[in-house]
């Protein structure tokens, strides 16, 4: 289920026209993951890399960093990313077993000029049907992340 809705938020953000946000590197990518899951800890959101114009969305709905789940500090047990430079987005995953109020995280980033322009969360908590954080960060550090082999892939034509 979780695999599924990380796939299906990175997937509609290949959907949408108009997403590719020019060049950038893996390094650009990495280091706005980094920063967000910086700021993700520490539980501060002016410490995002956010370029001026930047929008946050939590649960599909537009909102402030203030009233965000950025703003509280989160002992993060485990994380894990997908990066696309072709359209310099992040899909990363961030698993929570504080036994005070665990959590699974889907965040999207989407990057330009080296700087965050919309980072996307999707939170789940116990209030989430089947929820279960120590299950995922059971399962979750075995699945395989990596890239799909190029004889593998799915061909898309657009």
């Amino acid at each position: 289920m979780r695999r599924a809705v990380l796939t299906i938020l990175f997937l509609f953000a290949l959907s949408v026209p108009g997403f590719t946000q020019g060049s950038c590197t893996r390094a650009d990518l990495q280091a706005a993951v980094d920063g967000y899951l910086a700021a993700q800890r520490g539980g501060n959101p002016a410490a995002l890399p956010l370029t001026a114009s930047a929008k946050y969305i939590e649960n599909t709905v537009e909102t402030t960093l203030d009233k965000s789940i950025v703003k509280s500090a989160l002992k993060i047990d485990f994380n894990r990313s997908i990066f696309d430079a072709t359209i310099c987005e992040t899909v990363t995953e961030v698993i929570v077993t504080d036994k005070t109020h665990s959590y699974v995280l889907g965040v999207r980033t989407k990057v330009a000029n080296k700087r965050i322009s919309e980072l996307e969360t999707l939170v789940t908590d116990a209030d989430d049907w089947l929820f279960n954080a120590d299950n995922y960060l059971k399962y979750s550090p075995s699945e395989n992340w990596g890239a799909i082999p190029a004889a593998s892939r799915d061909t898309v034509k657009h």
